[in-house]
């Protein structure tokens, strides 16, 4: 090695084993400097029934994004109308943040408010402008924690929505507007959007154009929820309507600040405003091996599913939806029950009782002279539990022609329902004057209906469709459907409390009505008898209102067809049928807040 290269190496070591300089670190600020806009976060997004600009740890969905830059640590500064989050944590008025970071901020008072960003002899400011936005209705602004919005029981377009956009009142209760305070707006006009979101997070959206009013706001034309898509497309309201289901959140979104109510209140209260659910179980017959609606059994439940749907968004004008707890595809059950009396409701004369269930016989069995139908069925009901079956005996409402109540008894084995015949070549009873029957369904020829004198109790193929086969729950609605009555002079029944039948909340429908869907509202209408407890039309006592949901024999697949209900049928149902009746049919909604 050379004497010239021998004195740099100790140089060049020394440069290789040097730490690098440390860097300086990037001076704070925002990502963006024009002013945030937030909105004063006074809705009560968890539903706790505390606003959110009051709450500890408030729903983050009103609040505005601040992206600081920079590297080190800086501190933040918050003015008090201003509070900022970093994730669940609100920070304190002189917070010191390790930078880069994303905050949320919330406004917690209106006007505009600066943030100062300090550090490495910088400052940096953001104004963020806090702006008031809330809905009312006639009686005025709606309190967040304690309101909701509700559809409309109003036709969409009738004269009860005001056309006028300055319009003072509407003559719809459940119409609502929405208002904007914003000192930095200047104009007449101002723009804004409205989402109702579903729990999927899919959204409608309806554009508004506000307009300045003398208090110094900006409020939207009266405007209506409405839960069908007919509906939503009512011809002279454009701009009015929004389409919703129960519990939606309906959002105003006025350059990015926003603030939300929901449709309907949670299911956990109890006042009028509370979402209520039903549960039904739907059962879908088949008749030749094939289910009397759609291909197979999976288009089958598919039709059920959908009739749901519709029943949900006619029932959500009272804040009811409906889910299915089961569907099921299935032929009739075997022949499981014995009737007794049936037609007439005679008594006995005297004489006996004797059948096979399954494979045992039973009898025969003693029935005194003078017993009575139900008195009957006791005694046979024991005898067969004696036999090691579970027997359940139901009274039928007495036929308006006969003479006295009958009875069934229904015959089942490890919860299943037992075949019943009779012994070979002898009768089910050797009385002169008490039948005794075991009924088939056959649905070749359709489905056997109650008439005028036996309503009440339904037929007698009714009772055997219906009694081996409900879920035997009486805070569920059993739905049927067949292929069609046997009259075919209807296409649904329903049976009702008040009726004190054995088929209680029970509804039978034929194709003709899921086919009619949103025609005839078969469905929907024979539910509104079960909730309502109501046997009669509103036509029966009164003149023609063929777009109420509960008028008889209504189809119209207009707006004008029969989807309406009324704010007294909404009450009635609450009390028939809601959380303080008993079976109570309106559950409570499940969920509360977002």
């Amino acid at each position: 090695m050379s004497a010239r290269h021998a004195g740099l190496a100790p140089l060049a070591l020394a440069l290789l084993l040097a730490p690098p300089a440390a860097a300086q670190p990037a001076a704070p600020g925002f990502a963006e400097s024009a002013p945030l806009v937030v909105a004063l976060d006074d809705d009560d997004d968890d539903e706790d029934g505390t606003p959110d600009r009051e709450a500890d740890a408030p729903p983050a969905f009103d609040f505005g994004t601040l992206q600081l830059t920079g590297t080190g640590w800086a501190t933040l500064a918050t003015p008090p109308g201003l509070r900022v989050f970093r994730g669940r944590t609100a920070l304190g008025p002189d917070a010191r943040i390790a930078l880069p970071v994303e905050l949320k901020v919330q406004g917690r008072a209106l006007g505009e408010h600066t943030l100062h960003l300090r550090g490495h002899g910088a400052d940096a400011q953001r104004t963020v402008r806090v702006v008031g936005l809330h809905f009312e209705s006639g009686e005025g602004r709606i309190d967040a924690r304690t309101g909701a919005l509700r559809p409309s029981l109003q036709i969409p377009n009738d004269a009860t929505l005001p056309r006028d956009p300055l319009a003072e009142r509407s003559g719809d209760p459940a119409a609502f507007r929405v208002v904007v305070a914003d000192p930095e707006l200047e104009g007449d006009e101002a723009r804004a959007l409205l989402r109702a979101i579903d729990a999927n997070g899919r959204h409608a959206r309806l554009p508004l154009r506000m307009h300045a009013r003398g208090d110094g706001t900006h409020v939207s034309p009266w405007l209506r929820l409405v839960t069908d898509a007919l509906d939503a497309t009512a011809p002279g309201v454009e701009g009015r309507l929004l389409h919703v289901s129960l519990r939606d959140v309906v959002e105003l979104d006025y350059h990015g600040a926003t603030q939300s109510l929901r449709v309907g209140r949670p299911g956990d209260e109890d006042g009028a405003l509370a979402a209520r659910r039903v549960s039904v179980d739907v059962h879908v017959l088949r008749e030749g091996g094939r289910p009397v609606v759609g291909r197979d059994p999976a288009q089958a439940r598919a039709w059920a599913r959908e009739q749901l749907v519709i029943a949900s968004e006619v029932w959500a004008q009272c804040l009811v939806d409906f889910e299915a707890r089961a569907i099921t595809v299935h032929d009739p059950a075997p022949p499981a029950v014995l009737s007794f009396g049936e037609p007439e409701g005679f008594i006995a004369a005297g004489g006996s009782v004797r059948f096979v269930a399954g494979e045992t016989t039973i009898g025969p069995v003693a029935i005194a002279a003078g017993a009575e139908p139900l008195d009957a069925a006791l005694v046979v009901a024991r005898a067969l539990r004696e036999a090691d079956f579970d027997a359940t005996v139901t009274l039928n409402p007495r036929a308006s022609y006969a003479a006295r109540p009958t009875a069934d008894v229904l015959v089942r084995r490890d919860g299943r329902p037992v075949a019943l015949r009779a012994v070979e070549g002898q009768p089910l009873t050797d009385d002169r004057r008490l039948r005794v029957r075991i009924p088939e369904v056959d649905l070749v020829g359709g489905l056997e209906e109650f008439d005028n004198r036996n309503a009440a109790g339904g037929s007698l193929e009714e009772r055997a469709l219906v009694l081996p086969t409900r879920d035997g729950d009486p805070a569920t609605i059993d739905l049927y459907v067949v292929n069609r009555f046997e009259g075919r002079t209807r296409q649904g029944e329903a049976f009702i409390e008040a009726d004190h039948g054995a088929l209680v909340n029970t509804v039978i429908l034929d194709r003709r009505g899921l086919e009619q869907q949103r025609t005839a509202f078969t469905q929907a209408h024979e539910i509104g008898h079960v909730l309502l407890d109501q046997p009669f039309h509103p036509d029966d006592v009164g003149d023609p209102v063929p777009w109420r949901l509960m008028s008889a024999g209504a189809a119209d697949p207009t707006l004008r067809g029969p989807r309406r209900l009324t704010a007294e049928e909404c009450a009635r149902a609450r009390d028939r049928s809601g959380v303080n009746a008993r079976p109570t049919l309106l559950q409570r909604h499940p969920g509360r807040g977002r």
